[in-house]
């Protein structure tokens, strides 16, 4: 399944939203926004996917979206409780990028911002920070309602976080020239991953030492050349595997590994499941959606 675009709002200027939502099932629509999306998931349980990442969620789950990331879930249950599943904040880069440039204090937000691309998770304590600043939203007046909004973020800058995947887009980088380097190695990686390249290999293209590019890859991503090629190849892979029927082995191949085996040792080792597992919860997702659809029908 493919994502699709969903638009949050018809407003030219987009500033920021909240909706509060209470239903008894949900659909598994996989779809990404142009906006950052943080949603609270209460009295319910299921599972989480974003990009790469599958996982349960429970009551007081707490996830954070950047742009361009697909996500979606699929609630089985929402317990004995009687009250809203779930709240969905969303706000434009736009929006904030405003905010940070008059009030540089705020700078904690960067830093958030930059992570919500991987996908976060944060732990139940802020879940419920977040649920008591926005759960009598509504009442506030709409002059107070922009500034208990920038609450939310703050707490959740302040917070402990778990990126949901470990290879995301490119970090900040201020220095031109590493600007330049950074989005090469991007497009680089991008056109050769199925190869067997090296980082001699890209060093070479970058006109750089291999030493002077390791130190770019630590500074830059926090992680090695190989373990970076690695977690790319894996993403890869798992866009195959929910988009497409491909055997196994043919994607192990056409994403650059050597053989089966190999593949299936790092897929187990990012994901914590087999190929086959993380084909398979997609697939058992879907068709439970699919299924509560038909029954509503």
């Amino acid at each position: 399944m493919k994502p699709y675009i969903e638009q949050v709002s018809r407003e030219r200027h987009f500033n920021w939203r909240l909706k509060a939502m209470n239903y008894p099932q949900s659909r598994f629509d996989w779809h990404y926004h142009l906006e950052y999306e943080i949603v609270l998931l209460r009295h319910s349980h299921g599972q989480l996917f974003a990009g790469n990442y599958s996982g349960d969620f429970h009551h007081n789950t707490l996830a954070m979206f950047g742009p361009h990331l697909p996500h979606t879930s699929y609630m089985e249950s929402r317990g004995q409780f009687d009250q809203n599943n779930a709240y969905v904040l969303w706000f434009s880069a736009g929006w904030v990028n405003r905010i940070l440039a008059v009030m540089p204090e705020l700078s904690v937000l960067e830093t958030l911002l930059a992570d919500a691309r991987h996908g976060l998770l944060f732990d139940t304590h802020t879940a419920e920070a977040v649920n008591a600043l926005i759960e009598n939203f509504d009442d506030l007046d709409i002059s107070l309602q922009s500034h208990r909004f920038l609450e939310v973020l703050i707490v959740m800058a302040n917070a402990q976080r778990q990126r949901m995947n470990k290879y995301g887009p490119l970090a900040l980088v201020v220095d031109s020239k590493d600007q330049d380097r950074v989005a090469h190695i991007a497009q680089f990686i991008d056109e050769h991953y199925h190869e067997q390249i090296t980082i001699e290999q890209m060093a070479a293209q970058l006109h750089t030492s291999k030493s002077s590019l390791q130190r770019l890859f630590s500074k830059h991503y926090r992680e090695s050349f190989s373990e970076h090629l690695k977690q790319y190849r894996i993403g890869k892979a798992c866009e195959l595997l929910i988009n497409t029927e491909r055997p196994i082995a043919l994607i192990s191949e056409s994403v650059g590994f050597l053989n089966l085996s190999n593949f299936n040792r790092h897929f187990r080792q990012c994901k914590a499941m087999t190929p086959r597992e993380f084909r398979q919860r997609y697939v058992n997702a879907q068709a439970l959606s699919d299924k509560s659809v038909r029954a509503r029908a």
